[in-house]
């Protein structure tokens, strides 16, 4: 079947489709930090706090049966990233490890622990880190560029309530081009400030 003729179906994830938005996220997120930590570490110990926490909601998109994309959306943002933050000793023996073979790890956790400078628009108010976060969202590489996407975020902030209606307002951090103007001209969001972390600055993003 054509994939542009095949029904994308979107639904809430489950601990079954762990291993299949790890290697969603491995593969098409390659370089972040958490994909610099392995699939198998994506798989084991990170996606399944993601899918746990009661901070979070995660829907996947599905072609012909297959989950080809995910979304997170954080009910609270900084909650959320606490709660996904805690380590246990075997975490921080995997992180440990992986710096062997990926020294970019070290400066990323050395940036972390230092903290993120911060820089907000002078008309912008908002505490945004208690609003709603666009976690993460990631599509299988031969299934980019074709809506799915789109799809996977607009379903998500319907079934969240995500809009002034409701008074939920949401943000995403981004270090992409490509992204942004992702999130800007399908999204609604527009740029509100930037969070400086080490050598990598991320642009926040806003939308009501």
């Amino acid at each position: 079947m054509n994939i542009h003729q095949s029904t994308t179906i979107i639904r809430p994830a489950e601990k079954r489709d762990i291993a299949s938005i790890a290697q969603i996220h491995f593969k098409s997120l390659s370089g972040t930090f958490i994909s610099l930590l392995g699939s198998g570490y994506l798989i084991s110990r990170f996606f399944p706090k993601v899918i746990a926490s009661q901070y979070g909601k995660t829907f996947v998109a599905e072609v012909e049966g297959s989950v080809c994309g995910y979304i997170t959306i954080a009910t609270n943002g900084k909650l959320f990233e606490d709660d996904i933050s805690k380590l246990s000793f075997l975490d921080y023996i995997l992180i440990l490890s992986s710096t062997i073979k990926h020294p970019q790890i070290a400066r990323d956790l050395f940036a972390i622990i230092i903290g993120s400078k911060f820089n907000f628009c002078d008309d912008f108010s908002v505490n945004i880190f208690h609003q709603y976060e666009l976690f993460a969202i990631a599509i299988s590489p031969l299934l980019q560029n074709r809506g799915i996407g789109f799809s996977l975020m607009k379903h998500a902030f319907e079934e969240m309530g995500i809009n002034q209606e409701n008074n939920h307002s949401c943000y995403v951090k981004t270090h992409s081009l490509e992204a942004e103007k992702f999130y800007v001209q399908k999204g609604g969001f527009r740029r509100i400030g930037t969070e400086t972390r080490g050598s990598t600055k991320f642009k926040i993003l806003f939308r009501y």
